[in-house]
């Protein structure tokens, strides 16, 4: 697994995934915040990662916004952003992943709140993303 987080490391990051090729980078648990998650989409530019783990870090909604601006314009298909606190402005994040690659996107443990489900349905009805929101209305939010 490659440790890697701190912001002078992202371009030794983008060398090592072009080598040895790889298509899954697993950043869970890494204590990601808002200021590193667009380092790391920005790193992917260009590469053929197609599975994106940064579940059980910290990036907030506004992290997590940030790291949309750059998945635009990378081959991402599946995200995982499993408990990083997005809580109910997940709807904004929905509205901006319908214009990237993603087809699968994990929101468990999130605390986002009965609202926030109602709201995201109709956002991803017809489209091609799966989303995973369980583990949230129990949060009451």
């Amino acid at each position: 697994m490659i440790e890697l987080i701190k912001h002078e490391d992202f371009g030794l990051l983008k060398e090592m995934i072009q080598k040895y090729e790889f298509h899954t980078i697993d950043f869970s648990y890494k204590s990601i915040d808002k200021e590193t998650a667009p380092f790391i989409a920005k790193a992917l530019i260009g590469l053929d990662i197609k599975v994106l783990n940064l579940g059980y870090n910290q990036l907030g909604l506004e992290g997590a916004l940030g790291l949309v601006d750059y998945l635009k314009d990378t081959q991402v298909t599946s995200l995982d952003l499993t408990q990083n606190l997005i809580g109910e402005g997940v709807v904004e994040l929905i509205k901006q992943l319908t214009n990237t690659s993603i087809q699968e996107l994990k929101l468990a443990y999130n605390r986002i709140g009965a609202k926030g489900i109602a709201l995201i349905k109709p956002l991803v009805n017809g489209s091609n993303i799966k989303i995973d929101l369980s583990h949230n209305l129990a949060y009451g939010v």
